[in-house]
């Protein structure tokens, strides 16, 4: 954790706390700004190369999920997942997709026993935790704790470019090729972030090593898509950025994938304009959790609908 984003956490004004969510024989680590009678509670996923510091930015107030949540009315909580935070030594077994999504399971039970959930938990995933977010929904399946899910930085298929390299005989599943591992990939224009964003002496970019396992998961998500997507029952919002460079997003990209979601009562789509693959890290932020945020309400709408029908 950077020095400005202990700061940030140790502001008397500031209700972002850090969490330790027990599941089996470790402790998730994570971020958390809990309401005293929430409208629900939002479970929020970081990607690949990431941690939990990716929903609480550092280099502008504007830029945090869970002080928005908080303002809203919402309990947030933003987990390292497995294999990150306090869990970088577990075994493979448990940081592979599934293994994250079982202990994930697990997490939201004791989420749901300790703290009050409100209308209930609301997932948000970021690129790889948004690859979880899909799959952990779909494992949940009927249960009534799960309002919806919000996902960006995901799609059904890799960018031509990079999904050529993906299968080609000479690459391997540790490393990408340069120019998937640019700056301008994951971030597109620099325009799009506050200017301490890029400032090295600061360090506010919240990165970490991704497991190797997570790589290969990562690469066979393709195949895999349409199974995780069509056991998903809740309603689901799916966010591009203007500049997504690692993922297939022209409209009919984006309408198949949305169309995977055969089970969903709801699925939406939006371009976030102005953003790169990290929307949340830029000055889009705010108006795409504020997007995320009124799903949640949607969410919650189609919930007591569905309750009042029964």
């Amino acid at each position: 954790m950077t020095n400005q984003m202990s700061e940030a956490l140790t502001a008397a004004d500031s209700p972002v706390e850090v969490i330790r969510v027990p599941v089996g024989s470790v402790s998730l680590s994570g971020l958390a700004a809990l309401h005293d009678s929430p409208r629900a509670l939002v479970l929020a996923l970081h990607g690949g190369g990431l941690h939990a510091g990716y929903f609480h930015g550092g280099a502008h107030e504007d830029l945090s999920l869970l002080t928005l949540g908080h303002q809203l009315g919402y309990s947030v909580i933003a987990l390292d997942r497995p294999g990150y935070g306090t869990t970088t030594d577990i075994e493979d077994e448990h940081v592979s997709l599934s293994g994250q999504v079982a202990l994930l399971v697990e997490a939201i039970g004791h989420l749901a026993s300790a703290y009050d959930v409100g209308a209930g938990i609301f997932l948000v995933g970021h690129s790889f935790g948004g690859i979880t977010a899909i799959t952990l929904a779909a494992a949940l399946g009927d249960d009534t704790r799960l309002l919806g899910l919000d996902v960006n930085g995901v799609g059904a298929k890799y960018d031509d470019g990079l999904r050529a390299h993906l299968h080609s005989s000479t690459f391997g599943d540790a490393e990408l090729p340069t120019e998937f591992r640019s700056r301008r990939s994951h971030w597109g224009d620099e325009e799009f972030y506050p200017p301490a964003t890029f400032d090295r002496s600061l360090d506010l970019r919240p990165h970490a090593p991704v497991p190797q396992v997570e790589r290969i998961d990562a690469v066979r998500w393709p195949e895999r898509v349409a199974h995780e997507a069509a056991r998903v029952t809740v309603p689901v919002h799916l966010t591009f950025a203007e500049q997504e460079y690692n993922w297939a997003v022209q409209p009919d990209d984006i309408d198949e994938f949305a169309g995977l979601f055969v089970n969903s009562p709801l699925v939406r789509s939006d371009v976030q304009a102005a953003s790169g693959h990290n929307t949340s890290l830029g000055w889009a932020a705010r108006p795409y959790h504020l997007r995320a945020f009124a799903f949640a309400e949607d969410a919650i709408v189609y919930q007591r609908l569905l309750g009042a029908r029964q």
